[in-house]
């Protein structure tokens, strides 16, 4: 009476297999295919969560349908599209996944930190050891320096020229009775003794000298006369004073002497030595200081120096050996040179020394007295 509806009528409740469920096969989807949309998803969740249909309850025509028959192959288009997605968007890989690339991160900070490490502690070992052998090897090379106080030397003083000997323009003293000369007491060989001197010296013009006794006092014409031997004729000596000066004189390599007399009457003096032209130069010969030479005299010959009229007669030449005479009427003075040049020079000094000192006249001071080591030189020419 009661017919049974639940066999006629389609229970529309929803069964608890049909509730959809979210599983952790969707979390893995997600994960692997991150590319996939909404409907492929739910494509792919109703594949894997359909359940094969009652076929007790089909009819005939649903069994024969492929669809609806479990037994028959169906075909699965949605695996066919979630395989294209798959090759459209390929998984990714392993070392993609933030684990993989969160332990890669870590490595390479972890590698970085060591080669730091390593970098750093490597240099501070460096430095610390070329610190210490740089300090050895300055302990062991670089000796300690000692002060040594510097020592100034003294500036040298330039030595002073030695004073001259002999005076060129003002008269020297010649002590002809001085024996402690090496010539002894002989007059010519004093003579001769400063004669060397004035050579050695090198002098180039006349020296004068005015001959003294052993007290130092001037000698007079007459007694020098006397101990040398100049033998004057007596009208001769009487117009000569009895100053005079003997000068020596370097002609070249050789010495020569000559005299400087005063005289009282030059006028009468020119007609006296005319006369006395005939024996003058036997009587010089003891101031010649040569023996190479014949005394042979024919005549006198005239020439003339600055105006001044000169008389000379040649024993050997004029520049070896001669007796040249000039009278200064200016000066009242007869003078006499023993070679040409003597003669000129004793002009040219006595003209320029016009103001010395009267050689009459007690000296007060020394005469010069050579020095006996002096050490022997070639006059030059003049």
């Amino acid at each position: 009476m009661f017919q049974n509806q639940n066999t006629t009528k389609t229970n529309t409740d929803p069964e608890i297999e049909d509730i959809p469920v979210h599983t952790m096969l969707q979390d893995l989807n997600e994960v692997n295919f991150p590319g996939l949309d909404k409907e492929n998803k739910q494509n792919m969740e109703t594949v894997a969560q359909r359940k094969p249909l009652v076929v007790d309850n089909l009819t005939t025509a649903q069994k024969s349908s492929p669809f609806l028959n479990p037994t028959s192959e169906i075909t699965r288009p949605e695996t066919v599209k979630v395989n294209s997605i798959q090759a459209n968007n390929p998984a990714p890989s392993a070392t993609d996944t933030p684990s993989s690339t969160g332990s890669r991160k870590l490595f390479f900070v972890i590698a970085a930190a060591l080669i730091i490490v390593i970098i750093a502690g490597s240099g501070y070992y460096f430095w610390t050891t070329r610190q210490a052998n740089t300090a050895a090897v300055v302990d062991e090379i670089v000796p300690p320096v000692e002060l040594i106080p510097e020592t100034i030397p003294e500036p040298i003083p330039e030595p002073t020229p030695p004073a001259p000997q002999f005076s060129t323009d003002k008269p020297n003293y010649l002590n002809i009775e001085n024996k402690d000369t090496p010539a002894g007491d002989n007059v010519k060989d004093i003579l001769a003794f400063y004669a060397n001197q004035v050579s050695q010296a090198n002098i180039m013009t006349p020296v004068e000298f005015v001959v003294t006794d052993a007290q130092n006092n001037p000698l007079l014409f007459s007694e020098f006369a006397t101990k040398l031997g100049i033998n004057f004729t007596q009208p001769l000596r009487d117009n000569l004073k009895e100053a005079f000066s003997l000068f020596i004189y370097n002609d070249g390599p050789l010495t020569r002497f000559g005299l400087s007399l005063d005289s009282k009457d030059t006028t009468k003096l020119k007609s006296l030595m005319s006369f006395e032209e005939k024996t003058l130069a036997k009587e010089l010969e003891p101031i010649f200081l040569s023996s190479d030479y014949t005394m042979e005299i024919k005549s006198y010959g005239s020439s003339t120096y600055k105006a001044l009229p000169i008389r000379y007669a040649n024993i050997v030449s004029p520049e070896d050996l001669s007796v040249d005479y000039a009278i200064s009427t200016k000066n009242n003075k007869l003078l006499i040179g023993t070679t040409k040049m003597t003669l000129r020079s004793i002009i040219d000094y006595i003209e320029n020394n016009t103001t010395s000192t009267p050689i009459n006249i007690n000296p007060t001071s020394s005469p010069v007295n050579p020095s006996q080591d002096q050490v022997s030189t070639t006059p030059i020419q003049p």
